[in-house]
């Protein structure tokens, strides 16, 4: 109406006139700072791999399976620097990135930047779980991280954003997170029964032993690949309510049949029967880096009509690795076009 007056907001760096109650938040946005944490390794270093096969060496059981501790499960495909320009380009709400490295540093990325915050094992971790190999021990301890704030988003570094979203995509207004839960089922073995299943199969099942004798409740599916969404105080009071099994797992330098799997699945179920999170559906698309349709799948990505990507590998792939990377080269190209302003070069 004419008369009225106005103030000046910055939407996404533009100055906007508006009325003054349409620039107070409303009741549905998050207004908590939000953080966002990677783990990633850099396996094509040759000492990393030396430390690796030294730590190996001795080791039997579950430890010597591929699934384990193959040096598959560590190549890299260039997605962290991918997943992080995702991060730039569709989520520039998020406080601070914290990513979890062996010791290592990507060369293309400026660890000084004020976005960025390199974390070692050693600083999260005990002494005598050192060095690890175990994205599960790595888990167990993350909510150490030295100024993470309290709501915070865990991404594997195949994790990309897909369009912008916004942190109500993770968490609702009171803070509570959002499980994305996956139409792939456990099964009704246990890890006593099946000695021959995947570890992170394994791992679920003891996630569920550990929750029905707590709350005589079970778990049925898996989780779904899409960023997790959690609470340092739900993880801090996980980790004292099942510390035994935290502890063990923290101390397993490859992947056991003893494991839990705290951030990709334990700590959301957890939260769900303690009333600190509710189930919600992804966006989300599944490329999986193994198939032989992987140019299709890449493409029906390009399509942009969803919030989240994985960009799933495996140990065996039905391409050519020049021809995979060829790929791969041509579909960041063409989304991730922009490099963040952590980049070098």
């Amino acid at each position: 109406p004419t008369g009225l007056d106005t103030v000046e907001v910055e939407v996404e760096g533009v100055p906007v006139p508006t009325l003054p109650l349409m620039a107070e938040p409303t009741v549905t946005e998050c207004r908590f700072p939000v953080d966002v944490v990677y783990t990633w390794v850099d396996g094509s270093d040759p000492e990393w791999n030396a430390a690796r096969e030294r730590r190996l060496a001795g080791i039997t059981g579950t430890a010597q399976t591929r699934e384990s501790s193959g040096r598959a499960r560590f190549v890299e495909h260039d997605e962290l620097r991918h997943s992080l320009r995702s991060l730039h380009l569709f989520a520039p709400w998020v406080r601070r990135i914290h990513l979890v490295t062996a010791g290592q540093v990507p060369g293309w990325l400026d660890a000084d930047h004020p976005a960025i915050h390199l974390v070692d094992h050693a600083e999260i971790l005990p002494a005598d779980a050192l060095p690890t190999f175990n994205s599960h021990a790595i888990e167990t301890a993350l909510h150490r991280i030295d100024g993470l704030a309290e709501h915070f988003v865990y991404f594997n570094d195949d994790f990309l954003l897909g369009r912008p979203v916004r942190p109500e995509a993770f968490f609702t207004p009171a803070g509570h997170a959002r499980v994305y839960l996956s139409a792939m089922t456990l099964g009704l073995t246990d890890a006593a029964g099946d000695t021959d299943a995947a570890p992170y199969l394994k791992a679920s099942w003891n996630n569920r032993a550990l929750l029905q004798d707590a709350f005589g409740a079970v778990t049925t599916r898996h989780l779904a690949h899409a960023p997790y969404a959690h609470r340092v105080s739900v993880l801090e009071e996980l980790t004292e309510r099942f510390a035994d099994p935290l502890a063990t797992t923290a101390r397993s330098p490859f992947r056991s049949d003893t494991d839990v799997s705290t951030l990709s699945s334990l700590a959301q179920h957890y939260a769900l029967l303690t009333g600190r999170a509710v189930e919600a559906e992804p966006s989300l698309a599944f490329v999986n880096l193994s198939n032989s349709d992987l140019e299709w799948e890449l493409s029906q990505a390009l399509h942009r009509d969803q919030d989240f990507i994985c960009l799933a590998d495996h140990h065996d792939h039905a391409l050519k690795l020049d021809r995979l990377d060829a790929l791969l080269a041509d579909f960041y190209r063409e989304y991730y076009p922009v490099p963040a302003p952590w980049e070098r070069g």
